[in-house]
């Protein structure tokens, strides 16, 4: 028992000094990026108080949007900081029909927020249009602005947007198995983002059924799979973090959204 108490606590030390240091590219933990919505609940109310409680490149079935133009509000006067998001964005436009359109209509299809302490975290495709009077994704200044380097605000951007567009977590797919240390799991997103039981497997363990016909095969370097450390595996296969679209991104995009 004492063992374990030790094991534990060491975990604890290692997750928490790696929430302490800034995430760099390639080689460093970004636990908290890209947090699934409640797919049945706005992330946050008219307080701006989270409603989750405890919450191939694959499309989510049927939530892809049946547009391409997609209008975008954002929750802030920092204009600076939306024409950078408005930048990053055309990665996204670049490779398939989407079209981000600014707009000042507070019902628009993507209402973004800028919550301090809330995360980073999108609606998924069109679940973003029920709802309209809350906001449908957050980015936290906690964890990126307009002074973030650009490497990092990519990372956030299009992450976010991707799930905007429809696309799951690559890592949840579920035609995909990876051999999770689960104990080990809870406990770091616990120790590293605060995250409790029910908000890990919303993110890491649960599977989404995704549309087969669009997806690409699984891909580790895609925008909208998640780093991991080697140790929350079982056969010590750890995952990098990406900031730019891989090639199967824009393959599935553009057959999620042509030109």
């Amino acid at each position: 028992m004492k063992t374990i108490k030790i094991t534990t606590l060491l975990l604890c030390l290692i997750a928490f000094v790696s929430c302490k240091e800034s995430p760099q590219k390639n080689n460093q933990t970004t636990h908290a990026i890209g947090m699934l919505s409640n797919c049945n609940s706005n992330p946050m109310n008219a307080m701006g108080h989270s409603k989750l409680k405890s919450t191939k490149l694959a499309p989510a079935k049927d939530l892809v949007w049946d547009k391409k133009k997609l209008t975008c509000f954002f929750l802030t006067d920092d204009r600076e900081f939306v024409d950078t998001i408005m930048t990053v964005l055309q990665a996204w436009e670049n490779c398939c029909g989407v079209d981000f359109i600014l707009t000042d209509d507070k019902n628009a299809d993507i209402r973004v927020s800028f919550y301090d302490s809330m995360g980073c975290n999108s609606q998924i495709g069109k679940n973003s249009q029920f709802d309209k009077d809350h906001p449908s994704m957050n980015l936290d200044p906690k964890m990126v602005t307009k002074n973030s380097d650009y490497w990092l605000i990519n990372l956030f951007v299009l992450h976010e947007f991707g799930h905007a567009m429809g696309f799951i977590h690559e890592h949840q797919r579920a035609d995909l198995t990876i051999l999770w240390d689960s104990a080990c799991v809870y406990k770091y997103y616990e120790c590293t983002a605060g995250w409790n039981r029910e908000l890990v497997d919303a993110n890491i363990f649960m599977r989404y059924a995704f549309d087969e016909n669009r997806a690409s095969e699984y891909d580790t370097l895609s925008i909208m799979h998640y780093d991991f450390p080697q140790f929350l595996t079982k056969n010590c296969k750890g995952y990098l973090a990406n900031w730019t679209l891989s090639e199967s991104d824009k393959k599935t995009a553009l057959a999620c959204y042509p030109k």
